[in-house]
């Protein structure tokens, strides 16, 4: 059971830092509605989608190592339920995802 709270906790983090090759393939394919950072600003124009899913790819893998360090360390050096840890942490990584998109979009 402690091994399924562990890949639970380390989904997201592992998700975040696959955005970075993910956007790099965004912005070679060009502005479309079905993969990428997909805003109002960002399909505006391909400069904006560009640097939309640039950003994205570059502050999610940034968020990714912090929040996999961050698993780890919450996990194996803080003692507390599995259950608990899972719960903060998701709670945590969608918190941080939502303040991020929030900054890149204030940013295109």
């Amino acid at each position: 059971m402690n091994i399924f709270f562990l890949l639970i906790d380390l989904i997201l983090p592992i998700t975040f830092i696959l955005f970075l090759p993910l956007s790099k393939f965004c912005i070679k394919i060009g502005v479309n509605f079905i993969i990428g950072f997909r805003t109002k600003k960002s399909i505006s124009s391909i400069e904006s989608w560009e640097k939309a899913n640039l950003l994205f790819g570059k502050y999610f893998f940034i968020l990714g190592i912090f929040s996999f360090i961050f698993t780890l360390v919450l996990r194996f050096i803080l003692p507390f339920r599995m259950e608990i840890t899972t719960l903060i942490l998701t709670i945590l990584n969608m918190i941080l995802m939502f303040i991020l998109i929030g900054i890149i979009n204030k940013k295109i």
